[in-house]
């Protein structure tokens, strides 16, 4: 290449620099931008693509090539055999654990999803994956151990998961509004564009709204049937 364009000048540019912090794009230099942008392009193919269903010749002058399966791994070796010793057990517990289909699992950005537990502190980190597969402490899983399960703020139902988002307990749905209007500052903060974040935020709201009428409705209905 240097001998058929004399003029060009070769520089090296570090990869995967958005991997590690979180300078926005259009702030970053060209040639950052443009890495970025064929790392992006790549993935994309990757996800888009068919798995090839025979190994690709070793690239001209590799002293070594390591292949799983019939991929062939160029970058991230540890962390691409490390994935590919534990996918299959995993896949089958998240699957069953989240109720999930083959698809929807692979519609999952896994590797954005621990990029950004990365960022937290370790006690964030496990309460996030707590929360993400039902792990937390509450009164679903103290039935487990003889303990009594129900809510201790409202005292009408069992504490699962699910229900600190729907408790009637007016404490709780305080929290739960400031939770709500916190992330979305948050998200404004990050530079996140509205059109992104406002349907979350506006589902979110209304999933938590109707869920309260119901309740409410319940109650005064289930008060009445006992007057």
């Amino acid at each position: 290449m240097a001998r058929t364009f004399k003029t060009l000048k070769f520089a090296w540019v570090k990869g995967h620099q958005d991997d590690n912090d979180d300078t926005p794009f259009e702030q970053r230099p060209l040639p950052v931008r443009l890495n970025i942008a064929c790392d992006n392009a790549a993935n994309e193919c990757m996800r888009n693509c068919i798995k090839p269903n025979k190994r690709a010749r070793p690239m001209e002058g590799a002293g070594a090539t390591l292949y799983l399966g019939t991929n062939m791994v160029t970058t991230d070796m540890k962390e691409q055999i490390q994935y590919a010793a534990q996918l299959p057990q995993m896949k089958k517990y998240i699957k069953k654990r989240l109720r999930c289909t083959e698809e929807a699992f692979e519609e999952i950005n896994w590797r954005a999803l621990g990029r950004a537990k990365k960022r937290l502190k370790l006690n964030q980190s496990i309460r996030t994956s707590k929360m993400i597969y039902g792990w937390l402490n509450i009164g679903v899983q103290k039935k487990h151990m003889g303990q009594d399960s129900t809510c201790p703020c409202c005292g009408n139902a069992t504490e699962t998961q699910i229900h600190l988002y729907r408790c009637t307990n007016q404490k709780m749905r305080e929290t739960l509004k400031s939770s709500i209007a916190n992330v979305k500052s948050k998200l404004v903060q990050d530079g996140i564009p509205s059109s992104i974040y406002n349907p979350f935020i506006g589902e979110s709201t209304q999933i938590a709204n109707t869920i309260l009428k119901a309740r409410v409705t319940e109650l005064k209905f289930n008060r009445n049937v006992r007057l």
